[in-house]
């Protein structure tokens, strides 16, 4: 039995609640819902491949915080397991440039994210997986510096949102293997505020 409730599209987190995602093991449970379906403590612990015992203060953690909620139980092993999901399909921070903990929060989970980003790389060249026989590289890396406007910006968004939606429809556990995308997008610069021209009038 499950309960179905509205989702938002985006939560936003701030103050002890953005702190959370600090961690990146709580951040490899937020990923594993990318596919917005319910999942168990042991289904999670299966997907991430971790002991689930390792995994119950991060998820509570995680429910204390609103990222997930619980949607239901069913029959388990032993005892009915407790289903899980993500309040949102998406997690953002709101972030206070005035307060230096919320400016520092936000930069500690970009960290952990970046600290995983770099664990998997070097796994994936010391393993050979990311060349291919010949030693040609398997992977693709840009940085890229673009001056958009508001609308752009936007319309670049939407772009990587219909390219996450690919991936999680052609994400193939049976004939597939992991491949990793981590990507920012960062408005590097406040937006311009038009300036108001005096004209002056001569006779």
């Amino acid at each position: 039995m499950s309960t179905r409730t509205t989702q938002p599209r985006t939560l936003f987190l701030s103050g002890r609640a953005a702190s959370v995602l600090v961690s990146p093991m709580r951040l490899e449970i937020v990923e594993a819902f990318k596919d917005n379906r319910p999942r168990s403590a042991r289904e999670l612990a299966q997907e991430l491949d971790r002991p689930v015992s390792s995994l119950y203060f991060h998820i509570h953690r995680l429910l204390r915080a609103g990222v997930i909620v619980e949607c239901g139980r069913r029959p388990g092993v032993k005892k009915p397991e407790v289903l899980y999901r993500p309040t949102a399909r998406r997690i953002g921070l709101a972030t206070d440039p005035s307060s230096p903990a919320s400016v520092e929060t936000a930069v500690g989970a970009v960290r952990a994210i970046l600290r995983r980003c770099e664990r998997e790389f070097k796994a994936a060249v010391r393993s050979g997986a990311a060349s291919d026989p010949s030693g040609r590289p398997r992977t693709a890396g840009r940085r890229m510096k673009s001056r958009l406007t508001d609308a752009d910006l936007a319309s670049f968004l939407r772009r990587l949102e219909t390219l996450e939606r690919w991936l999680v429809r052609r994400d193939n556990r049976a004939a597939g293997r992991p491949v990793v995308w981590t990507s920012f997008v960062v408005p590097v610069e406040p937006p311009k505020i038009a300036s108001k021209t005096r004209i002056l009038k001569t006779d």
